[in-house]
């Protein structure tokens, strides 16, 4: 009997709970998002999760970084997470490094990076996670210069894959 692997995409892209209208740029003030679970009904992980953070400036002149960052911490018991530092929450708030993440990196288990070259424009970066734990926190750190759009334009995105075997 031959074995097959087939993928299970996800019906819909989801949408994460993050306020990133309006985020200033900050080399240490950032947010982050809702926990997002990532078990299925029978609780299952996912083989893997897209991220896809889409990003849009106010006018401006680009400075700093010119990049918007984005850090996934996981839990594998869907209670404690990674440390930041500090430590990420469960909901959607502010979120303070304690020092300047350009100088140490963080112990996330994934990240991305868009960069702008240009004010008014959007960026979209996608980071996948394979094999990601339960539950996962996202952080977004603004330091591009110029604050994010005030109404339009800015999101993180989920999709999970899981895998079957037959």
């Amino acid at each position: 009997m031959a074995t097959t692997f087939s993928y299970n995409l996800g019906a819909a892209v989801s949408t994460a709970t993050i306020t990133l209208n309006s985020l200033a740029s900050s080399a240490t003030a950032g947010r982050q998002s809702t926990e997002i679970s990532l078990l299925d009904g029978s609780y299952n992980t996912p083989e893997s999760v897209d991220f896809l953070l889409t990003v849009s400036l106010t006018t401006g002149t680009v400075a700093n970084d010119k990049c918007v960052y984005l850090w996934i911490a996981g839990s594998l018991d869907g209670t404690n997470y990674e440390f930041g530092p500090p430590t990420v929450g469960a909901s959607d708030a502010a979120y303070t490094f304690s020092t300047a993440p350009g100088t140490v990196a963080p112990p996330w288990i994934g990240a991305a990076t868009p960069q702008f070259q240009a004010q008014s424009t959007t960026q979209t970066c996608k980071l996948t996670i394979i094999r990601p734990p339960q539950k996962i926190v996202a952080v977004v750190l603004n330091y591009s210069g110029i604050a994010l759009h005030a109404s339009a334009g800015n999101s993180l995105q989920y999709r999970t894959r899981f895998g079957d075997l037959r």
